[in-house]
């Protein structure tokens, strides 16, 4: 049962605007998200490259990326340095998403690499 929910959270099947109108971003802050731009590497790692999709966890990532630019006014370098950071401990295919924060040793990493921004 476990496995058929990992596999519908990622199953790519949101378009680049579809997503931006569900998170009701500009399509090309979602588009620097999901590419980067020359030589920043992307936020967020997309379930499909062939179409560009995002799968519903990847939507969780960029919901909580929102979020956190509005609510925090967290700017994208700090981001892109608090997961640098987060990723020397914790191995997951979206640390934005939360599902890292279900195992103590990673929530205390997430936290605490968060709380310094």
């Amino acid at each position: 049962m476990r496995a058929a929910v990992t596999d519908m959270m990622e199953t790519p099947i949101y378009g680049l605007a579809e997503a931006a109108q569900y998170l009701r971003v500009p399509l090309n802050t979602l588009r620097y998200w999901v590419h980067g731009g020359g030589s920043v590497p992307p936020l967020i790692k997309l379930a499909g490259t062939e179409p560009l999709r995002l799968s519903f966890a990847n939507l969780l990532e960029c919901y909580m990326l929102s979020s956190m630019r509005a609510i925090y006014d967290v700017r994208i370098p700090k981001v892109r340095k608090s997961l640098a950071t987060l990723a020397k401990y914790v191995q997951h295919r979206h640390p934005l998403s939360g599902a890292s924060f279900s195992q103590p040793v990673a929530a205390t990493c997430s936290l605490s690499t968060l709380a310094r921004l």
